[in-house]
C-alpha cells in the first residue's frame, strides 16, 4: 500500500462525494481526492510556518544588529599634557640614576614651571636574561606640583603622566654605572602652547561590533575636564574604531561618546 503523494499547495476547496459517484481508489481515484487536498493543505501550512519562523528570526537578527552594530556607545579619557620647554632626561656620570633638568611643563590647562631633580631616579639592575623596561615621567601632585617618577618594570606609563623617556636596560646590566643603559627621549614638546601645538592628544575607541561602513555619526558630550573647553572631534573613522581629538588648553577630558548608523 502506497502513500499518498502530496504537493506544497494550498487547495482552494476539498472535494465532496456525490450521491451517484462510483468510489474508486488508486492515485487518480475520486476515493483520494479529499484525502490529498487535506494533506497538500497541510503541506502548505507547514511551509508557511517555516517561511514565517525565518521572516521573525530575521527581524530579531535586525533587531540585534541594530542595537550592536548601529547605536554604540562608552567613554574615554583624554590628557593634555607636555613639556614647553627643557625637562629633558640625561644619564648620571657615576651612578645608576636618570637626572632631569629644569624647564616647563603644562597640564592642567596651565603652566608649570619645573625645577628638574638634580639628584634623580634610581635605574634597578637587571640579573635577568632579558630586557627590562621603564618610563620616567613628571607626575602632577595634588598640590599642582610636579615630581620625576619611575614606572615599574614593564609597566606602562601612566595615563595621565607627562612622558619624559624611556629606559631599557639589557639583561645580565648590573654595574655600578649607567654604561649599557639605553635612554630614549619620549617628550610631547609644544614650545608654543597654549597657541600652537603640533600635535593634537587623543583617544583611540574600538567598536566592540564593527559598523556596516565608515559612513556613521559620532555624538560627543564632554562629562569632565580642566582648563577651557574648546575644540573636541571624531576622525579617521574606521568599521572598527575613530579617533577623538581634543584641542587648547583642555585636559583630563572624560567624554562619553555615541556611534550612530541609521541608514541603510
Amino acid at each position: 500500500m502506497a502513500d499518498l503523494k502530496e504537493n506544497y499547495q494550498w487547495e482552494n476547496g476539498v472535494h465532496e462525494w456525490g450521491e451517484d459517484e462510483f468510489i474508486t481508489g488508486g492515485p487518480d481515484g475520486p476515493d483520494n481526492v479529499p484525502p490529498r487536498q487535506l494533506a497538500n493543505r497541510t503541506q502548505s501550512l507547514a511551509v508557511n510556518d517555516l517561511v514565517i519562523a525565518d521572516a521573525a528570526a530575521m527581524g530579531a537578527k535586525e533587531s540585534l544588529k541594530t542595537v550592536r552594530q548601529r547605536m554604540q556607545e562608552g567613554a574615554v579619557s583624554i590628557y593634555n599634557r607636555g613639556i614647553i620647554k627643557g625637562c629633558t632626561a640625561s644619564k648620571a656620570a657615576a651612578n645608576r640614576k636618570i637626572i632631569l633638568s629644569a624647564g616647563g611643563a603644562f597640564a592642567g590647562g596651565r603652566e608649570i614651571p619645573c625645577e628638574g631633580d638634580q639628584v634623580g631616579l634610581t635605574v634597578p639592575a637587571n640579573s635577568g636574561a632579558t630586557t627590562l623596561t621603564y618610563y620616567a615621567y613628571l607626575a602632577v601632585a595634588s598640590s599642582g606640583d610636579l615630581t620625576f617618577s619611575l614606572t615599574a618594570a614593564g609597566a606602562p606609563l601612566p595615563p595621565d603622566g607627562i612622558s619624559i623617556c624611556r629606559i631599557s636596560v639589557p639583561s645580565g646590566n648590573s654595574a655600578g654605572d649607567m654604561q649599557g643603559v639605553t635612554v630614549t627621549d619620549t617628550r610631547r614638546v609644544e614650545s608654543g602652547y597654549p597657541i600652537l601645538v603640533n600635535s593634537l592628544p587623543y583617544a583611540s575607541v574600538a567598536l566592540q561590533y564593527s559598523m556596516i561602513d565608515t559612513e556613521y555619526a559620532v555624538n560627543l558630550d564632554v562629562v569632565t575636564h580642566n582648563g577651557q573647553r574648546q575644540t573636541i572631534y571624531a576622525a579617521e573613522k574606521a568599521t572598527n574604531g575613530f579617533k577623538i581629538y581634543i584641542d587648547g588648553t583642555m585636559d583630563a577630558v572624560t567624554v562619553r561618546w555615541t556611534a550612530v548608523k541609521m541608514a541603510l
